[in-house]
């Protein structure tokens, strides 16, 4: 599932972007753009937010605050802010080179401030917006260890709880994405309850039960004065939920028509695939448009749907060669060190 959805979340960040102009938004294949990109590639977030709070619990529920707090900066926040400074340099280096700023660089302002937030999101997103969801995904693994106690002994009311008061969107700037915190928690409180997601995702049960919960989530979505001012995050998290289940069902079904494929091992390189994939796609997207051309053409689609792919690939063969490097190059780049396919930094 984890790589699946890292694979999903890059199509949102496929140069030039969703919200620009291309093949597959205006031009002849709006449907491949659709699917992929607004559907998969933005629900991937909240089915790796639910993994994510399915494993902590699994893994941390009984670990000290603080010990949990050291472990996630090592393991999610370092790498992170490794990562998006070295965006904001290179495309500011490209900037000055007179290539033309991107979207993000434009919109750092001049001050020490607006430099550190481009960076670590504290006040808004960061200039390498694929990165923001580390940003917030941090935040609510705290938010979740403080909650402990309560998830212990009152799962569901918790589960219900946070679903309502995300509705209203009443987090920022502490969560920017509520729906992160929603299905983070969601997925602790199935782990404290002791429900399997390897039962969860099997297609008889996933499949129906996605595809109602996605045509519910659009039904509602089409009487909106029924929720008042939770209108549009209700439908939204009913649908996120449903595709989500899908999601899952078409993991479980990898694994079941394909043992041999073992797409699992390349679960320990996800997480360095998804810091790199911005600059790597972009590197990709320049050498295409040299040799193929723009984005408005119909060539781009192949372009659009393998980048994830290439790029994936290409951070796992970076991944076992820093299994080479020392130990603490191996955290700042990643967030652990490996030996082969072992762990030996924080989890």
């Amino acid at each position: 599932m984890r790589v699946l959805c890292v694979t999903a979340m890059m199509w949102v960040h496929v140069n030039p972007g969703l919200s620009e102009a291309s093949a597959v938004t205006t031009g002849d294949y709006p449907l491949i753009g659709a699917v992929f990109g607004e559907t998969l590639g933005r629900i991937s977030v909240s089915l790796l937010s639910f993994l994510s709070g399915y494993l902590f619990w699994i893994t941390a529920s009984k670990r000290p605050f603080e010990d949990i707090a050291q472990r996630r900066f090592l393991s999610v926040m370092v790498p992170m802010l490794v990562w998006s400074t070295l965006y904001v340099l290179l495309a500011s280096a490209q900037t000055a080179a007179g290539e033309g700023a991107t979207s993000s660089v434009r919109g750092i302002g001049a001050t020490i401030l607006d430099f550190v937030n481009a960076v670590t999101g504290i006040a808004g997103p960061t200039a390498n917006q694929s990165l923001f969801f580390l940003r917030d995904l941090f935040v609510v693994t705290m938010i979740a260890a403080l909650l402990r106690p309560l998830i212990r002994h009152f799962p569901t009311s918790v589960g219900v709880g946070i679903v309502i008061a995300g509705s209203f969107d009443v987090y920022a700037p502490l969560v920017f994405r509520p729906s992160i915190l929603q299905f983070f928690l969601i997925g602790a409180v199935l782990a404290r309850l002791g429900v399997s997601i390897t039962r969860l995702s099997q297609p008889m049960i996933a499949l129906p039960i996605g595809y109602l919960l996605t045509v519910l989530g659009i039904v509602l979505s089409l009487r909106p004065e029924l929720f008042g001012p939770m209108t549009a995050e209700v439908p939204s998290f009913v649908r996120r939920s449903g595709i989500a289940f899908l999601m899952m069902a078409i993991a479980a079904s990898l694994v079941g028509l394909a043992p041999g494929l073992r797409i699992d091992r390349l679960g320990r390189h996800a997480f360095l695939a998804y810091l790199m994939h911005v600059p790597l796609i972009s590197l990709l997207w320049l050498v295409w448009r040299h040799f193929i051309g723009g984005a408005d053409l119909p060539a781009y689609t192949i372009f659009f749907l393998f980048a994830p792919a290439v790029s994936f690939a290409l951070s796992v063969f970076f991944g076992s060669e820093l299994d080479h490097a020392p130990e603490r190059l191996q955290t700042l780049l990643r967030g652990k060190s490996f030996d082969g396919d072992e762990p030996k930094g924080p989890r």
